[in-house]
């Protein structure tokens, strides 16, 4: 509705949106159990190994200061490195 109001689709468009459950749908669920903050009646407490915030991986001075096939390239590098994935 957004899209058509921003003239973006024509009301003739029939438009998809993907959303996947694990952001979108989900995210006020999420973030209740990143911080812990489920009221009583839901009865859940989160396991804290199972507490996999979302975290950076460059600074936004990176972003400010790289191009951005650059930015994406340290980007990369770094999900590497802090995955400790390596070449086959």
């Amino acid at each position: 509705m957004k899209a058509r109001e921003m003239g973006l689709v024509e009301p003739s468009e029939v438009s998809i949106l993907d959303a996947t459950a694990h952001h979108l749908k989900f995210i006020g669920f999420q973030e209740m159990y990143f911080e812990n903050a489920f009221p009583a009646s839901y009865g859940v407490t989160p396991d804290p190994k199972f507490v996999n915030k979302p975290r950076g991986v460059l600074s936004d001075a990176d972003k400010a200061s790289l191009s951005p096939e650059a930015y994406t390239a340290k980007a990369a590098a770094a999900i590497v490195e802090t995955l400790g994935l390596s070449r086959k």
